[in-house]
């Protein structure tokens, strides 16, 4: 059990420490439904939006009437969370010992059985990152696995991993979730170079143990060597998460990670790699 605290703390951790956005606009309002998204390319980003309250109440009393022993909840976008109200539902009965097969072919079904909830429509691109086991209270068996960042058109969501923990023969904690319906334009406004370039002129800050930064304004010399990868970047803010196709630029020569949309050239957030 204590593998468990510190496992989901972890997660919790990683996630929570993810870059916030530095990108405003006016917001869109709220709306009620399941995942209300934009896919066409005329409407990017993708954006889900937040679930009306008594919807949301609903979904997760729905949620907890069909996964009996799950404790975590659904947050206000109707994703796995502990958001909400999470439940002690007690533990699943000791029925043997669980092989890791048996334990993946049990997180398929519950995700095949919640997949609005997680976000998995499709279960042919799904596989594990990690597993783990171990024992736990009263001689319970836990499982902990940790699925792979979701993909579309090979371009990988960032911290779209999810976190499953069975304890016995029964899914006890699901968190995280992968996106309905992601769109990704045919075509860039912004290729590397263009990307680049709204980057000189940027004020960046280096950070200190100590807690003073240092702070500079990018040159054009600064990004000679720059790494590019793709990347989809949730940003979440109280009422919407809107999915941001980026360029992630590393400027190894200032030691800076650079988030910038592929299709309005805005820099979603940025980060130092190192500390003095």
């Amino acid at each position: 059990m204590k593998n468990l605290l510190v496992i989901i703390l972890l997660f919790s951790a990683v996630l929570s420490a993810c870059e916030k956005s530095s990108y405003t606009q006016e917001k869109k309002s709220s709306n009620s439904g399941d995942f209300p998204t934009s896919t066409n390319p005329e409407d990017y980003p993708t954006t889900c939006l937040t679930l009306d309250t008594t919807l949301i109440k609903q979904k997760r009393t729905d949620y907890h009437n069909k996964n009996l022993y799950v404790s975590s909840s659904l947050n206000t976008f109707g994703f796995c969370d502990w958001n909400g109200d999470p439940k002690s539902r007690g533990i699943p009965p000791y029925k043997g010992d669980v092989t890791e097969s048996e334990a993946k072919a049990i997180i398929k079904e519950f995700v095949s059985k919640n997949s609005s909830e997680t976000g998995m429509s499709n279960l042919e691109n799904f596989d594990f990152l990690r597993s783990e086991k171990d024992s736990g209270y009263q001689g319970s068996i836990l499982w902990y696995f940790r699925s792979q960042n979701q993909k579309v058109d090979n371009i990988e969501i960032l911290n779209s991993s999810i976190l499953f923990v069975l304890t016995n023969k029964g899914l006890t904690t699901c968190l995280g979730n992968w996106y309905p319906e992601v769109c990704v334009p045919d075509s860039f406004n912004f290729d590397q170079s263009k990307a680049k370039s709204t980057l000189i002129g940027q004020e960046v800050t280096y950070g200190s143990w100590s807690g003073v930064g240092t702070s500079k304004t990018i040159t054009e010399n600064d990004l000679n060597e720059c790494d590019f990868t793709t990347l989809i970047k949730p940003v979440e803010y109280s009422d919407k998460i809107e999915l941001r196709v980026c360029w992630k630029i590393y400027a190894s020569r200032i030691n800076y990670i650079f988030y910038v949309d592929v299709m309005t050239g805005e820099l979603i957030s940025k980060g130092s790699t190192i500390f003095y």
